[in-house]
């Protein structure tokens, strides 16, 4: 993957970072804990706003089991999420919790939300 910019390289490894985190259902704080560094160093981390030591990143690619290329966004076939152009961290939050899903529950949220769409087009369309 080819990065613009400095701060598209650290927007995208900060996302993968949360997805991750996020997905393994572990908080700030103890993410912060595991690698010896302040919450407020963690958040910097992955709104992209800063980086870190390759030491540090090789910690948490280990702690994901997952690779410094994917960690990164280089291996695209593999990697979960990665848009340095989305900075949605409700999106970042959905897909990560979507991806504990087992079938039948991602079936139960599907249908929630295609109901909840429905319902929110008609109220919009009332309020016209």
């Amino acid at each position: 993957m080819v990065y613009s910019d400095k701060k598209s390289l650290l927007k995208c490894i900060g996302n993968n970072i949360k997805f991750e985190r996020v997905s393994r259902q572990l908080t700030i704080q103890q993410l912060a804990d595991i690698l010896e560094l302040s919450p407020q160093m963690i958040k910097s981390i992955e709104n992209g706003t800063r980086g870190t030591t390759i030491e540090n990143l090789i910690k948490i690619a280990d702690i994901f089991n997952m690779t410094l290329d994917e960690l990164v966004g280089r291996n695209i076939s593999e990697l979960k999420f990665c848009s340095p152009e989305n900075e949605d961290n409700n999106i970042i939050e959905l897909q990560a919790l979507c991806s504990t899903l087992n079938a039948e529950q991602t079936a139960l949220v599907l249908n929630f939300v295609k109901n909840l769409i429905v319902y929110t087009n008609d109220i919009a369309q009332d309020n016209e």
